[in-house]
């Protein structure tokens, strides 16, 4: 009986050791500790010029002794990346160089997202307005394709936690539509002074008109013609 009690201790032992081996994916973190090296296992987690780019950033702290905290501008949302160059004997110290991360060029398009018939919300704001200076322009989308003439105006308004609504700016917007109508903005992301409020797009006049869409264009805070570029990877910079 004590044999038979032993052996099913030592069954449901090990029983549990695969369960939590399985659970905790053992087997395959031993694989790639065995397969791979450090800097591959890296790479596969975070990516070398992509997601995190983690690689990227061992690589250069590697090939140029980085040691005076270079600022790093990620434009993919992912967790803070500076813990993996950061020098923290001096994590004060200023640097005049800078790591651009998934850069993706001088200006980037953004569709709005539609609330109702005519307010659109330009989604995650906050994030956005650290990397570029202005909203340089918006074009208006028309898949109706109905072609007259069109006088709207448009109401660029910040709303508050409280629900509190500001009116930043109007423009008129006035032309022939057909399949597209560009208006230049040049709304600076500075003078918004945004804190948590969020940013609509508002088109009064526009009840002849459902299927409206609003994309915006944003012009980049980092333009590489004014820097001097000391590496590159794809669209990952090292420059000064």
């Amino acid at each position: 009986m004590l044999n038979i009690k032993k052996k099913t201790q030592i069954v449901v032992l090990l029983i549990l050791i695969i369960a939590f081996s399985i659970k905790t994916n053992f087997f395959n973190n031993f694989i790639q500790i065995s397969l791979y090296n450090f800097d591959d296992r890296i790479i596969n987690r975070y990516g070398y010029c992509s997601d995190e780019s983690i690689g990227y950033l061992l690589y250069l702290k590697k090939k140029y002794q980085i040691k005076d905290n270079p600022k790093i501008v990620n434009y993919i949302h992912t967790p803070q990346v500076n813990w993996a160059i950061i020098n923290t004997e001096i994590i004060n110290k200023n640097s005049e160089k800078l790591i651009l991360l998934n850069y993706p060029g001088s200006e980037i398009r953004i569709d709005l997202e539609k609330n109702n018939q005519n307010l659109f919300e330009f989604n995650d704001v906050k994030f956005f307005s650290n990397k570029f200076d202005n909203i340089k322009s918006i074009e208006v989308f028309n898949y109706s394709k109905i072609f007259e003439k069109i006088k709207w105006k448009l109401d660029i308004v910040k709303i508050d936690k409280s629900r509190n609504k500001k009116n930043v700016k109007t423009f008129n917007i006035e032309g022939f539509l057909e399949d597209s109508l560009k208006v230049e903005l040049d709304l600076f992301f500075k003078n918004l002074n945004l804190g948590e409020e969020k940013l609509y797009f508002k088109i009064r006049n526009i009840s002849k008109f459902e299927n409206i869409q609003l994309q915006i264009v944003l012009k980049n805070k980092y333009i590489l013609d004014n820097f001097k570029i000391i590496d590159k990877f794809d669209n990952c910079y090292y420059v000064e």
